[in-house]
């Protein structure tokens, strides 16, 4: 009959960085969106385009008088602001990104 000798500090030893790791994810997941990715808001404003990709408000206005491939972005009807779709924007980022 074999014998199994179980080694439990090396068990407590795995249990405390399984513990580490899952306190890690839960700080991850806790991130402000303009820390991550900026997807995890459906519409940017302007300021929030400036500080996540650092494209200053004067040169987003540029990009946006170029009808043909300028920078995707909506003003609701009626009102003065204007949004800019994440997934879009990111889309167009990727297509003028410079190899």
């Amino acid at each position: 009959m074999n014998t199994v000798e179980i080694n439990f500090e090396a068990i407590n030893s795995l249990q405390s960085m399984m513990n580490e790791l899952s306190a890690q994810l839960k700080q991850v997941n806790q991130v402000p969106a303009n820390n991550t990715t900026p997807t995890a808001k459906e519409y940017l404003t302007i300021k929030d385009v400036e500080e996540i990709y650092s494209i200053k408000k004067s040169m987003q206005a540029k990009l946006r008088m170029n009808k043909k491939n300028g920078i995707p972005y909506v003003r609701p009807a009626g009102a003065k602001i204007v949004l800019y779709p994440a997934r879009n924007l990111n889309q167009w980022l990727e297509e003028w990104r410079a190899s």
